[in-house]
């Protein structure tokens, strides 16, 4: 036995923030109960912004929690359309099928403060707060705080946790090498400390393995980088998208200032299964303005590393939603445009700053 319920609706999105179509469908004469175990057919048309990811999810009795049934992209005027046969033995209570249509997916933590918010900056060279929406904050390559200067480290997110509303910051990156030697405990336990302070304040960030985390030549420390920034510290965030082997790799979805992001974040040395990970998952979301974040990627004098140009060519180049790489390693500052194709939509950048110790 089959049954077919229709249904429209319009999901809209203002300023980065989700919309949700909950239905509760009554079905006749409550004979899903049946132990014939009949399907019904899910049918959902409607609206949403152009471009846009739309999923729709069921409630399943047996997880007690709802289940991704599919998801598709709103057309070039965001007309959108699913239809999805759903077995009901786990999803049917009461006769009722309990469906979830939501726009996007990932976090929105909403504006903080806005270009008409007054502020004391805290240098008088910041930019004023009236020029911008939002802020992506970026450290990198802290190994020699976390060796020797822990408390400079401290000031660094004391710092990202005073200005987070004054600038808006909506995400923090680190781009690697997050302590000098993988193999000494205490350089780990002071950059626990460091990020727990995100960890308690609920400050979405994403890091990832440098050659000093990880170990240059034999990569021997993944398994002691996993351990302390691995997926089980990660895992209960709402913009945590998923993960490759502990977090070697992971992706977060972040939407700010109106703007739906993907943010890739690449550990040292990516072989081909890492490649094939990173091109996987930008294919995933074409929706989304991706930001590459990487360890190993741009010289001070612009050229690249054989890994690195495999990067800009194997991934940056097949994936036209990615307009953004950052990395760190090298010491300096450096940034530089490529162009592909008709569109340029990528900017390359690399810094390490460093004021005190090697």
């Amino acid at each position: 036995m089959q049954h077919s319920l229709w249904v429209r609706g319009k999901l809209l999105s203002i300023a980065g923030l989700s919309f949700i179509h909950l239905l509760k469908l009554q079905l006749k004469n409550n004979i899903l109960t049946s132990t014939r175990t009949p399907s019904v057919d899910i049918y959902w048309e409607g609206n949403s912004n152009p471009g846009a990811r739309v999923r729709v999810l069921v409630w399943n009795t047996s997880l007690g929690s709802f289940e991704e049934l599919a998801s598709t992209v709103a057309d070039s005027k965001g007309a959108v359309k699913f239809y999805r046969s759903v077995p009901t033995g786990s999803h049917v209570v009461e006769g009722k099928v309990k469906v979830l249509v939501q726009h996007s997916v990932g976090y929105s933590g909403g504006n903080l403060s806005s270009k008409t918010s007054s502020f004391i900056p805290e240098h008088p060279a910041d930019t004023p707060r009236a020029q911008y929406d939002f802020t992506l904050a970026w450290e990198s390559d802290t190994q020699y705080y976390n060796e020797s200067f822990p408390d400079r480290q401290l000031d660094i997110h004391n710092y990202l946790l005073r200005q987070r509303v004054p600038m808006n910051i909506q995400y923090v990156f680190h781009t690697g090498d997050i302590v000098d030697e993988y193999d000494k405990p205490v350089q780990w336990e002071r950059a626990n400390t460091a990020y727990a302070m995100f960890d308690q304040a609920k400050f979405p960030y994403g890091v990832l393995g440098g050659n000093h985390d990880v170990g240059q030549y034999d990569e021997k420390g993944f398994p002691v980088y996993s351990q302390h920034f691995g997926e089980a510290r990660f895992a209960r965030n709402p913009w945590y998208g998923g993960n490759h082997k502990n977090n070697r790799g992971h992706f977060d979805l972040i939407s700010a200032g109106g703007h739906d992001f993907i943010f890739v974040h690449m550990s040292w040395a990516p072989k081909d299964v890492e490649f094939a990970w990173m091109n996987r998952v930008l294919a995933s979301f074409p929706e989304r303005t991706a930001i590459l974040a990487t360890h190993e990627y741009l010289n001070l004098d612009g050229s690249m590393s054989p890994t690195a140009t495999r990067i800009k060519n194997e991934v940056v180049a097949k994936n036209p939603n990615v307009r953004m790489v950052l990395s760190g390693h090298v010491h300096g500052a450096m940034k530089n445009q490529h162009f592909f194709d008709v569109e340029d939509h990528t900017f390359l950048g690399a810094v390490c700053l460093r004021p005190v110790g090697r």
